[in-house]
């Protein structure tokens, strides 16, 4: 018998007569669907369904006060941060502070500790830590790695931080709004003065974290109304090693246990299954729940998943049997159509904000290529232009079709963005004919309208960026919500919404570290502080993941948990602890263990592999020894090894197609041209005329694109002012770099567009060819430079050693080395920097870190790139290793393979 059947059959029993008169209080709204059920089962009739409430919703309702969402939340913070000056920096570099310093008001106001002592200790830390230069450490928690554009555009005053908090909820106040630690922190100020209730009883079902604000609220019931307690409590989950039942046990002797103890309870059979990535994980379950007949495919049946990243894996795996599906978080936007054609969108507005009326077939093609263009376009019979020549004219397209008008006319101010936005999915919703997508059209039309009221308060216009960057983060939390059941067919569930239910059959995926339990506490407080005043932080976040865990896993008879062996999408660091503690714990437990493979042959499985055998190995050594590794393919195999394979081992090439690719070529082979024969005679010489230089010759120009386009046929632009056009970006974008290096003092051109090679002896092969293309090598003040051109934006990132070919490479970091340790071995320079020219970028130039603030790269930092360097290519001429896919799916997005490979569905 289940915890919610035993609770409702003893509540049923003692209470039946006066059942309506009772008042039952739940950590979560999906436990009190199921107690309910279970209540009316037992009744064996028709009954009132009593008054059921999980906390959050009956201390809100009873606190009067509303409960606004995060991002007005946020918007509100931000303007009490300005009105006290604890920071001058925008919104934009506000954000994602402002969620971490809300979290800590909540944990503040939880913990019921006294603000004023909390944030004047903070004051005092911080305001030490900058004069010695020790509050750097704050940045790496909780900005991950983007800390020196906003360290440099944001500063703090600590001393302001309390005023921060009592100017927020002042504002909160007088709007009769708060946010959750608030509304509780009012709701026991009330109750304290004068508790009243309607209901001859109190039950309190499910509980196991309580904060010091939840137990001071339960304190009162318990002293003011006859209130009972019922814990799901299992002996295994007291386990000394076992971390999950603490607060159970601390609540039971606190408040006692009404649910009478039952004969030994039973325990689960558990079978563990090592995957090879997440989305192997979700093949298997699609395996597995083939296996079961129809009658079995019911809501006694349930997968848990940590992250909805692998949300639309998993519903493309679920077999046909399963007749019906309950997802209990809904879907996730962030997974839908209307997500991936504003990312798009966003995308394309500002390369066209860039580029005039005319832009790449590429960006035209993407946008048209969705799934919400195709259903309109072929619901208005619109019929498109040929894709002769490089541009397109955006004119001729904005004529074709009102929505195209809108479609292709940008829009950056904040106001008619959002307008234009919703005008856009309103037009595509009234052309598609499938309920589910054009259900997720409204929904994001609501959202989005959430959103703009927001940010019209700030009244300011913001950033492309900014607004994909949010759009990202408000769709992650959104989820579109289904109409139906909650109580039939196979069930989808969030962590937390597996507090109390109880299934024959249970799946529980990403049972990885860094998953399931997740990483770290992010938080403005320092971690002495919040051990001081006794706020909850990583320690309590673990201890709750475990009770989630073993809870769910000691109510359920038959569970598979499954983990990745590697790091996957959904960020796992190595077996979870959780397992650990089931592997070796001496629990008693009937206990399965296996492994498989990407040949474990789930339903209609896409997982591919290249093996290495001899005649790829020997491929494989011909293309390594002989052609040599470049950048571009070991980022290839870096990002993807399968790609790697098909493109360079194998010799298979994408279509030769008009792509963006090509014409990002094309105006790479021009301009560096163009910089090559303008710094030429400088090439040697202690000074550069750079006044004579800043007057670009159009003919010089003009020649140059000229000659380029009469050996490259395929690429001949549609008119003469297509060619107008692309050389004035030329010309702009040489003048960009020469006034950049006017500016610096010292300057002087040591060589130009050089090509280099080393050897890197590898037992294996005898020796590999590692070679680049160096587009320009100077001395600034006597620091050699490795320079390198981006036509567009650079997305360099600290060098990370322990992975720099693992899940956090990058690619342009990657190339910068590989560049600078060329011209190491060949010219012996043992100090050098190496930078971008990023020319769609502000701040031209952009400089390596090899650490913190630490832009020279040493003999030192060579010899570490060398031996992760033989490392990976060890790796790669391993024949037990085989040429994988990439557990990055976003990788595969615009991947020249991916029909062939068809690892990706998008």
């Amino acid at each position: 018998m289940s915890f919610l059947e035993k609770t409702a059959t003893h509540i049923w029993n003692v209470y039946n007569r006066d059942i309506d008169q009772q008042l039952f209080l739940f950590p979560t709204r999906r436990s009190m669907l199921f107690f309910n059920r279970e209540l009316v089962k037992k009744a064996g009739k028709p009954i009132w369904i009593p008054d059921g409430y999980t906390l959050d919703e009956w201390i809100g309702t009873a606190s009067g006060l509303l409960s606004m969402d995060e991002l007005t939340l946020i918007e509100l913070l931000y303007q009490s941060a300005l009105e006290t000056k604890f920071t001058r920096g925008s919104f934009e570099n506000f954000y994602p502070l402002g969620k971490v310093i809300l979290d800590d008001f909540e944990d503040v106001d939880f913990s019921l500790q006294h603000p004023d002592d909390v944030f004047q200790t903070v004051s005092q830390v911080r305001n030490i830590e900058e004069r010695e230069n020790a509050v750097a450490g704050i940045w790496d928690t909780i900005l991950s790695g983007e800390t020196s554009e906003l360290q440099e555009k944001f500063v703090f005053n600590w001393d302001h931080l309390l005023g921060v908090y009592k100017n927020f909820n002042r504002k909160l106040e007088e709007r009769e709004s708060g946010y959750r630690g608030m509304i509780y922190k009012n709701y026991l100020r009330s109750i304290r003065k004068n508790f009243q209730s309607n209901h001859q009883g109190i039950h309190c079902i499910g509980f196991s974290t309580l904060t010091p604000c939840q137990e001071a609220i339960f304190d009162i019931l318990v002293a003011h109304a006859d209130t009972h307690f019922y814990w799901n409590e299992h002996p295994i989950l007291f386990s000394a090693f076992i971390e999950g039942g603490e607060f159970v046990k601390k609540g039971m002797e606190k408040y006692g246990q009404t649910l009478p103890r039952s004969s030994e309870p039973g325990k689960p059979k558990i079978e563990i299954i090592e995957a090879p990535s997440a989305v192997a994980q979700v093949k298997a379950c699609g395996q597995i729940l083939a296996g079961h007949s129809p009658s079995e495919l019911s809501e006694r049946m349930a997968l848990v998943l940590p992250d909805p990243v692998i949300m639309e894996s998993l519903m493309n795996s679920i077999p046909d049997e399963v007749k019906a599906v309950n997802i209990s978080m809904g879907f996730p936007l962030i997974h839908s159509p209307a997500y991936s054609f504003l990312d798009w969108l966003i995308a394309l507005w500002e390369e066209i904000g860039d580029s005039g009326n005319f832009i790449k077939h590429n960006q035209i093609n993407k946008i048209l290529s969705h799934y919400y263009s195709i259903q309109y376009v072929r619901s208005k019979k619109i019929t498109l232009p040929s894709q002769d020549g490089i541009y397109v004219n955006l004119e001729a397209l904005r004529a074709l079709d009102p929505l195209f008008d809108e479609l292709f006319s940008p829009e950056e101010k904040t106001e008619l963005f959002f307008h234009k936005v919703k005008s856009l999915f309103e037009r595509i919703v009234s052309e598609i004919e499938d309920a589910f997508q054009a259900e997720i059209l409204y929904y994001a039309i609501d959202r989005l309208t959430r959103l703009e009221d927001v940010l019209l308060k700030l009244g300011t216009d913001i950033s492309f960026g900014f607004l994909s960057r949010l759009i990202t983060e408000y769709f992650l939390n959104a989820s579109v919500p289904f109409r139906g059941e909650p109580m039939q067919g196979l069930q989808i569930l969030g962590q937390l919404e597996m507090q109390n239910l109880s299934f024959t059959r249970l799946f529980l995926l990403g049972l990885n570290e860094g998953v399931w339990p997740a990483g770290h506490y992010q938080s403005m407080i320092p971690y002495s502080i919040r051990k001081h005043y006794q706020l909850p932080g990583q320690r309590e976040n673990l201890v709750s993941q475990s009770y989630y865990f073993w809870s769910s896993v000691l109510n359920a008879e038959k569970v598979t948990l499954l983990y990745s062996s590697g790091e996957d999408i959904m960020g796992a660091k190595g077996v979870s602890r959780f397992i650990q503690q089931i592997k070796y714990g001496n629990l008693g437990i009937d206990v399965t263990v296996r492994s498989i493979g990407f040949t474990a042959g789930f339903r209609e499985s896409k997982d591919k592999v290249i093996k290495k055998d001899a005649y790829i190995l020997s491929k494989l050594r011909h293309f390594l020894v002989d052609n040599g590794l470049s950048s571009t393919s070991l980022v290839d195999y870096v990002e993807c090894p399968f790609r790697f394979a098909y493109k360079h081992v194998l010799g298979i090439r994408e279509d030769d197609t008009v792509d963006e690719e090509l014409s990002a070529r094309d105006f790479g082979l021009v301009f560096h041209a163009v910089l090559q024969k303008l710094y030429e005679p400088f090439v040697g010489r202690d000074s550069i005329d750079f006044n004579g230089l800043k007057n670009v010759p159009e003919d010089l120009v003009e020649h140059i694109y000229r000659e380029h386009l009469q050996f490259s046929e395929k690429n001949r632009a549609s008119d003469k002012g297509i060619h107008g056009l692309q050389m004035a970006i030329v010309i702009a974008s040489v003048k960009k770099v020469i006034e950049a290096d006017s500016g610096m003092q010292g300057m002087s051109i040591l060589s130009l567009e050089n090509r280099l090679e080393t050897h890197i002896p590898i037992p294996e092969v005898g020796a590999i060819k590692l070679k680049g293309f160096i587009d320009r090598v100077d001395s600034v003040e006597g620091t050699v430079r490795v320079v390198d051109y981006k036509s567009g934006k650079t997305e360099l990132a600290t060098v990370h050693w322990e992975d720099l070919f693992g899940e956090k490479a990058n690619k342009h970091t990657i190339q910068l080395l590989i560049y600078a340790y060329l011209l190491h071995k060949n010219e012996g320079y043992e100090l050098m920097e190496a930078c971008h020219y990023a020319l769609k970028q502000e701040g031209l130039v952009k400089a390596l870190n090899v650490d913190r603030n630490n832009t020279v790269i040493s003999t030192d930092e060579f010899q570490r790139f060398e031996e992760k360097l033989i490392i990976l290519l060890q790796q790669m001429l391993n024949p037990a290793i085989p040429f994988s896919q990439t557990e990055n799916i976003m990788k595969c997005q615009y991947c020249e393979f991916k029909n062939l490979c068809e690892r990706y569905e998008g």
